[in-house]
């Protein structure tokens, strides 16, 4: 049987192998992010790869996110801290660093009066994009933070129900009928958990390996078919799909947990999360900076991979600097948070 501990989500799976290529597997993705908006803005051609890898967009990482995050959000057994704590501690995960993000842009839209942007106009928007996840002005890649929220809700709330994965599977219904790609796709993280926690606790690919091999090529294939197409919401929808599939391999593949569990991506994943709310407003910042600058002083191919080198390093020790701010903010608040549920679970436990 799969224990307690294997299904928690984000203690391990098989040991300390499951959490270790995990991380290294946010880190891929937040670099994949990065390279492919930077090398977007800059209009890099890649030739025959272009065409290969047609599909594989930003928005094919955030699906892959939107998976991990119901895989890992979905925690059945578990009986740690009660769901107040649980929704709390992820609006301090999400909203804080993007308080960070979105103010310091605002600073500098106010400062330089981009746009006559307004001092009170742009608090009011930080604001709303930092504590309410609204519309997303100063920080364009806070947009799927919303849709993250909700999802761990949603997560949190049914996680220990008897017929979740009835319920999982008819909110993704729902949830796609009615536009919410994103959270829906979250939610097929958790179903994703409820597939795995069958298959270990029936041992079922152990008797049917060759059967299993023919499916993950097949689906393989599939997950890299269904993406090739222009966005929209149904392809968005496609993205989750593929990104479920390539999870699900993922998650049965000792050779690419290898592959993702190398110490560079592991130790970098802190840093994940920040590096894919900072690294567009970097790259708007600092591209026409170094392009017109250096335009005249440098071939324009050279300058172009300068730019991004340039963009990545400011971007990384950035996301460092936050990281380690709004980490050491939110371990007070965590503190603080637990203690006010300790404190309201006193008298209940002694009535």
């Amino acid at each position: 049987m799969v224990s307690n501990k294997e299904t928690s989500g984000i203690n391990t799976v098989n040991g300390e192998d499951r959490l270790l290529w995990a991380d290294g597997l946010r880190t891929w993705l937040a670099l994949s992010v990065f390279f492919l908006h930077v090398c977007t803005e800059f209009s890099v051609k890649w030739g025959i790869l272009d065409q290969i890898l047609y599909g594989f967009t930003g928005k094919y990482a955030v699906a892959f996110f939107a998976i991990m995050l119901g895989f890992f959000a979905h925690r059945p057994g578990s009986t740690s801290s009660d769901l107040s704590v649980k929704i709390l501690r992820r609006y301090i995960q999400f909203s804080l660093p993007l308080l960070f993000v979105t103010g310091t842009s605002a600073i500098i839209y106010v400062a330089l009066k981009v746009n006559g942007t307004d001092a009170f106009d742009a608090a009011m928007q930080v604001a709303k994009e930092s504590f309410l996840f609204g519309t997303n002005v100063y920080c364009e890649q806070a947009w799927c933070i919303r849709d993250f929220f909700i999802a761990s809700i949603i997560v949190y709330v049914l996680t220990n129900k008897q017929n979740r994965c009835v319920l999982f599977a008819l909110l993704y219904t729902v949830l796609t009928l009615i536009g919410e790609t994103w959270v829906a796709i979250c939610l097929l993280g958790a179903l994703i958990k409820e597939a795995y926690i069958f298959v270990e606790n029936t041992k079922v690919i152990g008797r049917h390996k060759i059967l299993f091999t023919v499916i993950k090529i097949l689906s393989l294939l599939f997950s890299f078919l269904i993406i090739r197409f222009e966005e929209s919401d149904l392809t968005y929808l496609y993205n989750g799909i593929s990104a479920a599939i390539v999870f699900w391999v993922l998650l049965n593949s000792s050779i690419l947990k290898k592959v993702f569990s190398i110490k560079i991506l592991t130790a970098c994943s802190k840093y994940s999360f920040e590096l894919f709310l900072v690294h567009l407003t970097v790259c708007y910042i600092l591209r026409p900076l170094i392009m017109y600058s250096l335009q005249n002083v440098i071939p324009h191919n050279v300058l172009v991979w300068i730019s991004i080198l340039v963009i990545f390093i400011v971007s990384a020790v950035l996301s460092v600097l936050l990281s380690l701010v709004t980490k050491k903010i939110s371990k007070s608040l965590d503190s603080y948070v637990t203690s006010l549920a300790r404190a309201h679970q006193k008298p209940t436990s002694k009535a």
